[in-house]
């Protein structure tokens, strides 16, 4: 089987230049082999086709097979985002981004080979690829001012001074939203992203964030690269964010959308720029979840009890309004009810 050592394999494709660094501590154990050459010497362990992803299961027998024929194996995680789509084989989608040769760990003899697989199977997956690039960013990101939302980057990482967003879209958002699927959805306020985030794992289309936070919009693009390297949305096809002041600046030329989030930001504005942003959105949306309030806790000036936002959704036309109540997890009524605004009868 045709092979390019270590230095030679990283000169053939800007794929995987940007692993060199990361990867060069196991200079020793890796090699590049011919594609072509690798898939034909394993015709059975890259033909078995699977609706749309790779079992993990599927993956380790595959691992085995290449390991014991050829003392090599193929790390499926360096190429996640390349699994199989339509019945299409791997082998096609190298060569349509022309790559010839990609990177394998050797197996020595002798080795406790499962052992080793699981040892590169896990802990490079995470720690060597994505670490230290993202343990880089967040502490420059955190320089700027703790995060507003309490976000989830897996592998025990999280913007730990965050608010508990997913307590609230657990409790009250996930069941009382309506069907998101196929929808485009407006964030209005959305700060580091989790809302717009829910709303892309909800099917939506697509999403727009807009915060007048220039470092909270970063940090909202930063979780989105994060996301979408781990795991199999495309959030970075399916979601923008955009810095906007709301209350000054125009919010039509963004377009229509079928639903307005404002779960954390009517309530900031003066009761005059209110009026007027909900006057401009009620030309572009079809539908609003607003968050309200059943007590004033020291944020923003502009009323928010459920009454009147029902007053300010009738104002600018939309007379179908329901304000839904749960829970809390200690029993009492959870403070910040969900009240949706729709056009009466679709109009």
């Amino acid at each position: 089987m045709e092979t390019l050592n270590f230095e030679e394999g990283f000169k053939t494709n800007e794929v995987f230049r940007q692993m060199k660094d990361i990867l060069s501590e196991y200079r020793e154990r890796i090699k590049f082999v011919n594609v072509k050459e690798f898939f034909k010497c394993n015709p059975e362990v890259f033909t078995q086709e699977q609706e749309n992803r790779i079992t993990s299961r599927w993956q380790y027998d595959m691992k085995k097979r290449s390991i014991e024929r050829h003392g090599i194996f193929l790390p499926i995680y360096l190429f996640k985002n390349l699994t199989m789509q339509n019945g299409r084989h791997r082998s096609y989608i190298f060569r349509d981004l022309g790559i010839e040769y990609i990177p394998v760990f050797v197996i020595e003899e002798g080795e406790e080979k499962f052992r080793e697989l699981e040892f590169y199977g896990k802990k490079f997956d995470w720690d060597k690829l994505y670490e230290k690039k993202f343990l880089e960013r967040f502490e420059e990101l955190n320089k700027k001012g703790p995060w507003y939302q309490s976000i989830d980057f897996g592998n025990g990482y999280f913007s730990k001074e965050g608010y508990g967003a997913e307590n609230k879209w657990n409790l009250i958002l996930k069941d009382n939203l309506p069907d998101l699927t196929d929808k485009r959805v407006i964030d209005i306020g959305c700060s580091n992203g989790f809302f717009s985030f829910k709303a892309v794992e909800s099917e939506a289309a697509h999403v727009l964030g807009l915060d007048i936070d220039p470092d909270a919009i970063e940090k909202a693009l930063f979780v989105r690269e994060i996301l979408t390297e781990n795991s199999d949305i495309n959030y970075s096809g399916r979601v923008d964010f955009s810095v906007c002041d709301m209350a000054i600046e125009n919010l039509e030329k963004y377009g229509k959308f079928d639903i307005a989030f404002l779960f954390n930001s009517l309530y900031k504005l003066e009761k005059n720029k209110v009026i007027n942003v909900m006057k401009k959105l009620a030309d572009m949306v079809d539908c609003f979840a607003i968050q309200g309030r059943y007590h004033n806790d020291g944020i923003g000036s502009y009323p928010s009890h459920p009454s009147d936002i029902r007053n300010l959704l009738m104002n600018v036309g939309f007379r179908e309004i329901n304000i839904y109540n749960v829970k809390d997890t200690d029993g009492s009524i959870y403070h910040r009810p969900l009240v949706m605004g729709r056009r009466k009868n679709g109009s």
